[in-house]
């Protein structure tokens, strides 16, 4: 597998048929997933960010893509996900058929990085499976982490009308 990064929003929207293939083939229900809410976050938020978005490819097609960013912070810098501090829940964007060979080589990259960085992934919710595979990752490498999670509210309308839902509750 291979990482390519993305830091120009030119080059990231020519990816967007991608991105939003995957997640239909993921079956993706999180809105700040999806390509639009990113390019509009990153639209109003950008001064202060450098884009960098990984994508992460096998055999030439796209596997994954990590919608990240980084943030200079004095003597280091900050990777986190594109509007995680402004959403409820991030995540690796990756197609399940090649998720934890991805992941892995997703951190491996991050870890190989020169400089003095901080990655803060802290926004994958714990329900997550990418978020099982990132705690196995760090226990098999020895890496020092610190986890800290965050509460999700959802509403769970499976087998639901919205309207009825709401009606039945008031």
């Amino acid at each position: 597998m291979k990482i390519q990064i993305i830091d120009s929003m030119e080059e990231l929207i020519s990816y967007l048929e991608e991105w939003e293939n995957i997640l239909k083939e993921i079956d993706n229900d999180i809105l700040f997933l999806e390509p639009d809410w990113v390019v509009l976050w990153w639209k109003h938020f950008t001064h202060k960010y450098s884009l960098f978005v990984l994508l992460v490819t096998h055999d030439d097609q796209i596997v994954g893509i990590c919608p990240l960013m980084i943030e200079k912070k004095g003597f280091y810098s900050e990777i986190s996900f594109i509007g995680g501090r402004q959403s409820s829940w991030m995540d690796l964007i990756l197609k399940d058929e090649f998720r934890e060979e991805a992941l892995f080589t997703v951190c491996d990259f991050l870890r190989s990085l020169k400089g003095r960085y901080i990655i803060r992934l802290d926004d994958i919710c714990k329900k997550s499976v990418n978020y099982e595979l990132l705690m196995e990752y760090l226990k098999i490498n020895k890496v020092p982490s610190v986890c800290s999670s965050k509460v999700f509210y959802f509403l769970d309308l499976t087998d639901k009308e919205f309207n009825s839902h709401f009606e039945n509750r008031f």
